[in-house]
């Protein structure tokens, strides 16, 4: 069970939420902030993909969001998303996604990525779910 006095619960790129997608989306209706990284739920507790997009199960819904495809970036590669006035660096992984009924905060500036959503926020009252699509640095960690 996850703790009653957390108000902020951060998923990075946890590949495999496994059978605690319930106990998210129960953080989140009892008015907890959830962030979630890249690749964040993905396979089911069997470690079986889930088909139709991801995050998987019931989080797509909770997210406002599908994630269709998940992007390497080498190490000569370069990205960055902005995301009120401000460019941001992203390194090793960019997504492309579809948002539902999440609203955009920052978009992707570079290549075919350009202009596509990268962090998202999903308020379902009273919760707030920020889904944050590529690895950043330093700075955008210390901006959520």
């Amino acid at each position: 069970m996850i703790c009653q006095n957390i108000k902020i619960l951060v998923l990075d790129a946890v590949f495999n939420v496994g059978g605690r997608n319930r106990k998210v989306e129960q953080f989140a209706a009892n008015g907890g902030t959830v962030i979630a990284t890249y690749i964040t739920g993905y396979v089911n507790r069997n470690d079986l993909c889930y088909l139709g997009g991801f995050p998987g199960g019931k989080l797509k819904d909770v997210f406002g969001i599908t994630a269709d495809e998940t992007d390497t970036l080498y190490e000569s590669d370069r990205n960055s998303v902005r995301m009120n006035g401000k460019s941001y660096e992203v390194i090793d992984y960019c997504e492309l996604i579809t948002p539902h009924t999440a609203q955009v905060l920052g978009s992707y500036e570079h290549d075919f990525y350009k202009d596509t959503p990268a962090v998202l926020k999903t308020n379902i009252n009273p919760a707030k779910l920020l889904y944050c699509l590529p690895r950043y640095g330093r700075a955008v960690k210390r901006l959520l």
